[in-house]
Protein backbone atom coordinates (compact mmCIF):
# COMPACT_ATOMS: atom_id res chain seq x y z
CA UNK A 1 0.00 0.00 0.00
CA UNK A 2 1.48 3.30 -1.25
CA UNK A 3 2.27 6.05 1.35
CA UNK A 4 -0.15 8.91 1.27
CA UNK A 5 1.05 12.35 2.08
CA UNK A 6 -0.24 15.73 1.81
CA UNK A 7 2.41 17.73 -0.06
CA UNK A 8 1.52 21.82 -0.69
CA UNK A 9 3.16 22.87 -4.07
CA UNK A 10 2.14 25.97 -6.36
CA UNK A 11 -0.34 27.29 -3.61
CA UNK A 12 -2.56 24.30 -3.39
CA UNK A 13 -1.98 20.91 -1.31
CA UNK A 14 -1.84 18.28 -3.04
CA UNK A 15 -2.71 14.49 -1.80
CA UNK A 16 -0.13 12.34 -3.10
CA UNK A 17 0.56 8.44 -3.09
CA UNK A 18 4.17 7.55 -2.84
CA UNK A 19 5.59 4.30 -3.15
CA UNK A 20 9.26 2.09 -4.33
CA UNK A 21 12.79 3.62 -4.58
CA UNK A 22 14.94 4.75 -7.30
CA UNK A 23 14.55 6.69 -10.19
CA UNK A 24 10.68 8.60 -10.24
CA UNK A 25 8.12 8.26 -12.10
CA UNK A 26 5.40 10.53 -12.06
CA UNK A 27 1.72 9.15 -12.90
CA UNK A 28 -0.81 12.29 -13.64
CA UNK A 29 -4.48 10.67 -13.81
CA UNK A 30 -7.77 12.11 -15.79
CA UNK A 31 -11.37 13.13 -15.22
CA UNK A 32 -12.83 12.14 -13.02
CA UNK A 33 -10.40 9.86 -11.49
CA UNK A 34 -7.94 10.14 -8.29
CA UNK A 35 -4.43 8.43 -7.43
CA UNK A 36 -6.27 5.18 -7.42
CA UNK A 37 -6.73 4.67 -10.61
CA UNK A 38 -2.58 3.78 -10.76
CA UNK A 39 -3.35 1.61 -7.97
CA UNK A 40 -1.34 -1.63 -9.73
CA UNK A 41 0.59 0.11 -12.06
CA UNK A 42 2.02 1.60 -8.91
CA UNK A 43 2.59 -1.97 -7.13
CA UNK A 44 4.30 -2.96 -10.13
CA UNK A 45 6.34 0.04 -10.58
CA UNK A 46 7.43 0.39 -6.82
CA UNK A 47 9.67 -2.94 -6.89
CA UNK A 48 12.61 -0.49 -9.07
CA UNK A 49 10.69 2.91 -9.27
CA UNK A 50 10.22 5.93 -6.80
CA UNK A 51 6.53 6.29 -8.02
CA UNK A 52 4.87 9.74 -7.33
CA UNK A 53 0.72 9.64 -7.85
CA UNK A 54 -0.97 13.09 -6.81
CA UNK A 55 -4.57 13.76 -6.79
CA UNK A 56 -4.96 16.92 -9.34
CA UNK A 57 -5.65 20.14 -7.59
CA UNK A 58 -9.30 19.45 -6.70
CA UNK A 59 -9.49 15.80 -6.94
CA UNK A 60 -9.85 13.35 -4.30
CA UNK A 61 -8.20 14.62 -1.14
CA UNK A 62 -6.01 17.69 -2.72
CA UNK A 63 -7.33 21.50 -2.31
CA UNK A 64 -9.68 22.65 -3.97
CA UNK A 65 -8.36 26.17 -5.25
CA UNK A 66 -11.10 28.89 -6.18
CA UNK A 67 -9.00 28.88 -10.00
CA UNK A 68 -6.05 27.36 -11.97
CA UNK A 69 -7.31 24.08 -13.44
CA UNK A 70 -5.64 24.41 -16.37
CA UNK A 71 -3.04 22.75 -18.01
CA UNK A 72 -0.33 25.45 -17.79
CA UNK A 73 -1.55 25.45 -13.78
CA UNK A 74 -1.40 21.85 -13.32
CA UNK A 75 1.89 21.45 -14.82
CA UNK A 76 3.70 23.41 -12.40
CA UNK A 77 1.85 22.16 -9.93
CA UNK A 78 3.28 18.75 -10.71
CA UNK A 79 6.68 20.71 -11.34
CA UNK A 80 6.48 22.07 -7.67
CA UNK A 81 5.42 18.94 -6.12
CA UNK A 82 8.50 17.09 -7.82
CA UNK A 83 10.46 19.87 -6.54
CA UNK A 84 9.15 19.61 -2.99
CA UNK A 85 9.80 16.32 -2.89
CA UNK A 86 13.40 16.25 -4.17
CA UNK A 87 12.99 14.78 -7.66
CA UNK A 88 15.58 16.56 -9.96
CA UNK A 89 13.75 14.60 -12.70
CA UNK A 90 11.03 11.78 -13.55
CA UNK A 91 9.37 10.42 -16.29
CA UNK A 92 6.28 11.53 -16.63
CA UNK A 93 3.21 9.74 -17.71
CA UNK A 94 -0.43 11.22 -18.19
CA UNK A 95 -3.61 9.95 -19.16
CA UNK A 96 -6.89 11.57 -20.25
CA UNK A 97 -6.66 15.07 -18.20
CA UNK A 98 -3.67 14.11 -17.15
CA UNK A 99 -1.94 14.78 -20.35
CA UNK A 100 -1.99 18.03 -21.32
CA UNK A 101 0.12 18.98 -17.82
CA UNK A 102 2.29 16.14 -18.54
CA UNK A 103 3.17 17.43 -22.38
CA UNK A 104 3.74 20.77 -21.15
CA UNK A 105 5.71 20.15 -18.05
CA UNK A 106 7.20 18.50 -20.48
CA UNK A 107 7.75 21.53 -22.82
CA UNK A 108 8.03 24.46 -20.27
CA UNK A 109 11.05 22.02 -18.08
CA UNK A 110 12.60 19.99 -20.22
CA UNK A 111 15.05 18.96 -17.86
CA UNK A 112 12.44 18.22 -15.15
CA UNK A 113 11.62 15.21 -17.55
CA UNK A 114 13.81 12.54 -18.39
CA UNK A 115 10.85 10.25 -20.13
CA UNK A 116 6.91 11.45 -21.55
CA UNK A 117 4.10 8.93 -22.00
CA UNK A 118 0.45 10.01 -22.51
CA UNK A 119 -2.53 8.35 -23.82
CA UNK A 120 -5.76 7.93 -24.50
CA UNK A 121 -5.97 12.04 -25.11
CA UNK A 122 -5.56 14.28 -27.84
CA UNK A 123 -3.55 17.30 -27.70
CA UNK A 124 -4.80 20.52 -29.25
CA UNK A 125 -3.82 24.10 -29.12
CA UNK A 126 -2.71 24.46 -25.32
CA UNK A 127 -2.32 27.53 -24.24
CA UNK A 128 1.56 28.38 -23.28
CA UNK A 129 2.69 26.28 -25.75
CA UNK A 130 2.37 28.69 -28.80
CA UNK A 131 6.25 29.32 -28.33
CA UNK A 132 7.26 25.45 -28.79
Amino acid sequence: MPELRRVLANGVELNVALSGSGPAVLLLHGFPHTWELWTDIMADLSGHYRVIAPDLRGFGASGRAASGYDAGTLAEDAAALLTTLGVSSAAVVGIDAGTAPAFLLALRRPGLVRRLVVMESLLGRLPGAEDF
